[in-house]
């Protein structure tokens, strides 16, 4: 049978709500994707659905050559800011530039939703994995069929980086805000098996 998840205290989820420093941009882009939505006042998983729903438009673009770092350093080296020079080679840092030029991949996406939800008190963590589809077709069709159903493909491209929001009486919940990569492909179409 199903286990509840446990509710921890407030203590153990602290750090998923702490924020590395102040940002304006970050505070004011989550009252604005909460505010579109008509969340505010709402439950965590909505406002983290708003959030991650606000970055699938508002010219929202995937784009894995968005430079930027989350080493301290930046991409572009010591005290770099990507693109636009506005923004200090910090992770906070980039996280602003990525939510001014709104461009970038999975972990720009998940970084900005984080700082976002933790703005907003929502426990939330950035979890890093591969996102693919289970090859085969229909279980159905015959022996060779469940046998190939039961195995995953994944090569460097399906490396994905994601938020997930702490639920009460749920536990950690998973939410996709990068609108294309590894994710969107793993939601696609099944994959066809690279072996027959």
């Amino acid at each position: 049978p199903p286990v509840g998840a446990a509710a921890p205290d407030a203590a153990a989820l602290a750090p998923y709500t702490s924020l590395p420093g102040e940002s304006r941009a970050v505070r004011d882009a989550a009252a604005e994707a909460v505010g579109a939505a008509g969340a505010d006042g709402a439950d965590s998983a909505t406002r983290a659905a708003a959030l991650a729903a606000w970055f699938h438009g508002n010219g929202f673009v995937y784009d894995e050559s968005a430079p930027g770092g989350f080493d301290g350093d930046g991409a572009d080296g010591p005290g770099a800011s990507g693109a636009s020079g506005t923004a200090s080679g910090s992770p906070t840092g980039t996280v602003e530039t990525f939510l001014t030029e709104r461009r970038g991949f999975c972990v720009h996406y998940s970084a900005a939703f984080t700082l976002m939800a933790r703005s907003l008190g929502i426990p939330t963590r950035i979890a890093i994995g591969y996102a693919s589809q289970a090859a085969g077709g229909d279980a159905d069709a015959d022996a060779d069929a469940t046998d190939a159903a039961a195995r995953t493909f994944v090569s460097g491209q399906d490396l994905h980086a994601w938020p997930e929001v702490w639920i009460d009486d749920v536990g950690w919940v998973a939410f996709e805000p990068t609108p294309g990569g590894a994710g969107a492909r793993a939601d696609a179409a099944p994959a066809e098996a690279p072996f027959a």
